[in-house]
């Protein structure tokens, strides 16, 4: 695995303690493989509790539109919240006054 803008890593265990995950890792030098996955992180002190939400494709049909009912198809997961997710509280004075304060995240595809 890989940090986000940061270096390689092996991740050498993982442990369970109260419903919390502890990961431990060690550095890896960069090797001649791109890692294949990245994991984005904050200092404990830097967070602070926010609600995230996670999108995927609406559909699980590629042509909806040819299903006899185009609802049949609808992906139940294209929409996923998780409550207490964390953010960096820099964000928070980025807030502009509206009903909500909303971020959009790197996206693939």
């Amino acid at each position: 695995m890989g940090l986000k803008y940061g270096c390689a890593a092996l991740i050498t265990k993982i442990e369970e303690v109260n419903g919390k995950y502890i990961v431990y890792a060690e550095k890896k030098e960069i090797a001649e493989k791109k890692p294949r996955g990245f994991v984005h992180w904050i200092s404990v002190e830097d967070a602070v509790n926010c609600e995230l939400r996670l999108y995927d494709l609406l559909f699980t049909e590629k042509e909806p539109n040819k299903l006899e009912n185009y609802q049949d198809g609808l992906n139940p997961n294209s929409c996923t919240i998780r409550k207490n997710a964390k953010m960096h509280k820099d964000l928070l004075s980025s807030f502009i006054p509206t009903f909500f304060l909303l971020f959009s995240t790197e996206n693939r595809g």
